[in-house]
Formats: C-alpha cells, structure tokens, sequence
C-alpha cells in the first residue's frame, strides 16, 4: 500500500495491521573504528532497501524511507551494528563500499505509519 507520502507499507488483509515495506534488517555504518561519527546505511549485500519502502533501522528501530533523490557515495566501512554487541568491528576496513549519510535529509526521510482505524471500505472491492 501508498501512503499519501507515496511511501510503501506491508498491511495485513485481514487485521489491517500496517509494518514496513522492506522487513530485512537494515544496519547502520561509520568510516570510524568505533561507530562515531556520522552514521550511513551501508547498501553492499542483500538488505537494500528499494525507494520509497518504508523500512526500519536495526539498533533505534526508526522508520526511514530512501527517497528516489538520494546521492549515493563510496566510503569504507571500518564499524557497523550488525551484531549484537553496541559496536561491531571491521579487523581490516575493507574495500570500498557504497552508502548513504543517514544525516543527509536529502536522500532519506523519517516515516510515519499511516492510521487505518477508520478505515471502512471492502478490502476486496471486486467480490461481490
């Protein structure tokens, strides 16, 4: 489902529950040994989040969204959150990777899930 934001969510059917568009994890970066800094979400492996899919970051559980504007840059990524200790550690930073500045209000945007309390009309429209 399109928010009015024209942002995607996952709504459940029959409970009308609303969750993030794109349910992998989604973990955050830093160019520092220490996850200080400014934080980036790393796009190297398989949990890349698509524009406009809602998705929700793995430590703070914020709700983001890419917008289809970001600027992709290339940075290494000596620190990251992808395990459960507060600061997981890269031995050797490895090659470049490329990433988005989680600051940079340009290329992502916080999401709010939309209400659908009132929500009245047939889920399935075309069954009689």
């Amino acid at each position: 489902m399109a928010d009015v934001n024209g942002y995607f969510w996952r709504v459940n059917p029959y409970t009308l529950a609303v969750d993030v568009a794109f349910d992998e994890v989604v973990y955050e970066a830093w160019e520092s040994k220490d996850c200080t800094g400014a934080a980036h979400l790393n796009l190297a492996g398989d949990s890349v989040p698509l524009p406009l899919f809602t998705f929700k970051l793995y430590k703070s559980g914020e709700l983001r969204v890419v917008k289809t504007t970001a600027k992709i840059k290339t940075l290494q990524v000596c620190s990251h959150n992808w395990t459960a200790a507060a600061c997981g550690l890269n031995s050797a930073c490895p090659s470049p990777r490329t990433a988005i500045a989680l600051a940079d209000t340009a290329a992502l945007t916080s999401a709010s899930k939309p209400d659908l309390s009132t929500y009245v009309a047939p889920l399935h429209p075309e069954v009689p």
